[in-house]
């Protein structure tokens, strides 16, 4: 896609839909567009303390068109957007940066522009007269268009996204009763597949309220197999409203679905586009959870700049084959059943671990119940 928007008024006004907050006087934004999907990026940096800003501008930028190039991304059009006091100096290291990276066959157009957030102006630099433009108003107008056809409102500050993504520390659901879960887990792969995607589906509705079964059930069926669980990071990656229910659905939940709703809440975030999003769930898992490589895949990717379109598409070719897997697991748990049915075990088994009280079951992670299932 093309830039969206052309006037440089109307370029400023979208930092904060592209960022997904509100940026302040610390910061520099630095975002291109091409004619493919492919040359669409955002990035931003924030006002060093401790070392010369100029120099950690010009470095950083450097190392972001670094990043953006190994994954084949050429924008035609790089818009800095600098704030406070000394946002044009910081604009200047930025441009600096960027074209020590640029090889003869690069030109994008680079546009400066300097925000005052008091009074909602921009100025632009004009490099052919080396100097500023006269501050004129911001047009947010269609803008807020798009911030409200995407239904996104930006956070207003940076460590106010961040902690919406924080667990709250308490719990407003609890998980299912035990011979629920085992009823769960003794379905099918196909029947868990598709009554999880059936509540996901549901709550990523617009206008539909979740039930008080609705999470219990949704974490106990990712929970039951990495199968399903694979099933919701690869269905539909592009969906904001799907990561933002299992944000909602992760923001309270019990201590025992931390790690796996943080996990597959992250890379959903992170795939849909929202970065911060999935940085801030991802960070949260335990390092010792099964789920745990799919949140250092979803770090991974934002250290090294991995585009999220990108990760959708690797995550959408898993998808594919998805299906087929789910109903192979099914035909081979027939089988060992066909084969605990023909040659009964008696005796004491390696799997008893000693006489179950009345009431109770054995809980098995996922990794144990899907043993021998997914080849």
């Amino acid at each position: 896609m093309s830039n969206p928007l052309g006037e440089p008024a109307e370029l400023a006004a979208l930092v904060p839909q592209l960022i997904e907050f509100r940026p302040d006087d610390r910061h520099v934004v630095i975002f291109g567009f091409g004619d493919r999907e492919d040359d669409q990026f955002v990035t931003f940096d924030i006002a060093p303390t401790n070392t010369e800003e100029s120099q950690h501008f010009s470095e950083q930028a450097a190392k972001t068109l670094q990043i953006i190039g190994r994954y084949d991304c050429h924008p035609n059009m790089i818009t800095i957007a600098s704030y406070g006091e000394h946002g044009k100096a910081r604009a200047h290291a930025v441009e600096e940066g960027l074209r020590t990276q640029l090889d003869a066959t690069q030109n994008p157009l680079i546009i400066q522009l300097h925000i005052d957030l008091a009074a909602q102006t921009v100025e632009t630099y004009l490099p052919n007269l080396d100097e500023w433009t006269l501050p004129e108003p911001l047009k947010s107008d269609r803008v807020d268009a798009i911030g409200a056809l995407l239904g996104s409102s930006p956070a207003a500050s940076l460590d106010d996204a961040k902690n919406s993504y924080e667990h709250t520390g308490t719990s407003t659901w609890q998980p299912l009763p035990p011979p629920e879960i085992d009823a769960i887990n003794n379905q099918k792969h196909v029947d868990r597949g598709t009554g999880t995607l059936d509540i996901l589906d549901r709550l990523a509705t617009p206008g539909e309220q979740p039930r008080d079964t609705d999470y219990p059930r949704l974490a106990a069926l990712m929970d039951s197999s990495t199968l399903v669980r694979d099933l919701i990071i690869t269905h539909d990656t592009a969906s904001r409203p799907q990561a933002e229910v299992l944000r909602q659905a992760f923001l309270a939940c019990p201590p025992e679905y931390i790690g796996l709703l943080g996990a597959v809440g992250g890379i959903k975030h992170y795939t849909a586009g929202d970065v911060i999003g999935g940085k801030q769930l991802a960070l949260q898992v335990p390092p010792n959870h099964p789920d745990a490589s799919i949140a250092g895949m979803v770090s991974t990717a934002v250290e090294a700049g991995f585009p999220p379109h990108k990760l959708q598409d690797l995550l959408n070719n898993v998808n594919a084959g998805l299906g087929t897997t789910l109903r192979e697991a099914d035909l081979f748990a027939e089988r060992n059943k066909s084969k605990q049915a023909n040659f009964p075990e008696t005796g004491r088994t390696t799997n008893q671990i000693g006489p179950q009280q009345p009431g109770t079951t054995n809980q098995q992670s996922s990794k144990e119940k899907d043993a021998g299932n997914e080849k």
